[in-house]
């Protein structure tokens, strides 16, 4: 086997670090409280890879020219990995208290976190097709539902999270110099940003600071304002993680504008069987991202 170059290394690294940012940012769109009431904890250890990634990740991104971005998409430096950081630093009860607030109990018509809730057709076929090729995606990589934290699987945590896992393996593969396993996970990447990360996350992030704002006006937002504040401030991170994997991947802008179109019987769906995948990269193991 021949050995990785520099140039191997370096991106290895790059995708580690993105990896890294994926992971934690995909945690904080999810229920803070598994299925059987336990809450995720993250260590300070964890935070300070957290953040030592983020830096890493918005110093090789560099400052995008603001024509290369798609609509609702930010430069890293106009986001800030802070409130990521107090977020998930929050006492678990207090962020399911805000995570409540800003979602509600079924699924929201404001901000709904789910991607087949932005599609511009109400037809049950059509987003049917969207979500089968989302579980497409995940199947072909040998990912399975699991039940510790059930979510419907074009949730943004979970596609988040499935960018983050095709970016560990990409950097296995390159690291590996197995060629054909290097064009499998480069295209695959690509063509899930492109169908279900580009078009839809920037305008999610947008309805879920439009919502914060609204709720920062009444009694129950004013309870959990300052993890309100944090969501607003991930929120940003989240438009430009968008920007960041997108040019990464080559996928060219998304300037259509598009708003949530939550239909009368979407909210049936919250009892669909589905959960979080089995394989994808957990909170709890974020250090074993792949590193050089």
């Amino acid at each position: 086997m021949v050995s990785a170059t520099s140039d191997d290394r370096e991106e290895c690294t790059a995708l580690a670090q993105r990896a890294l940012l994926g992971v934690f940012l995909a945690e904080a769109w999810r229920e803070p409280r598994g299925a059987g009431g336990e809450a995720v904890t993250v260590s300070p250890e964890q935070l300070d890879a957290l953040a030592g990634a983020f830096r890493a990740v918005a110093a090789s991104a560099g400052e995008r020219a603001m024509g290369d971005l798609g609509l609702g998409e930010l430069t890293p430096d106009r986001a800030s990995i802070e409130p990521l950081i107090n977020w998930l630093s929050a006492d678990p009860a207090r962020r399911g208290e805000a995570h409540e607030a800003l979602f509600g109990l079924i699924i929201s018509k404001d901000c709904p976190p789910y991607e087949t809730e932005f599609c511009h057709w109400n037809d049950p076929t059509y987003r049917s097709s969207q979500m089968a090729d989302v579980g497409g995606f995940f199947r072909a990589f040998g990912l399975q539902p699991r039940r510790e934290r059930p979510e419907r699987q074009d949730h943004v945590s979970l596609e988040i999270e499935f960018v983050a896992f095709l970016q560990q393996k990409l950097a296995l593969a390159i690291e590996s110099r197995e060629a054909e396993h290097v064009n499998i996970c480069r295209e695959a990447l690509a063509a899930f940003v492109r169908d279900h990360i580009a078009w839809w996350m920037p305008t999610f992030a947008g309805c879920v600071k439009r919502r914060i704002a609204r709720l920062r006006t009444t009694p129950e937002g004013a309870a959990v304002a300052d993890l309100l504040d944090a969501l607003d401030g991930v929120a940003d991170l989240l438009r430009a993680w968008v920007g960041i994997v997108r040019q990464d991947c080559g996928v060219e802008p998304v300037r259509e504008i598009i708003a949530p179109n939550v239909p009368n019987w979407s909210a049936e769906q919250e009892g669909d069987d589905c959960g979080s995948c089995e394989g994808l990269p957990a909170c709890a193991s974020a250090g074993d991202a792949p590193t050089r």
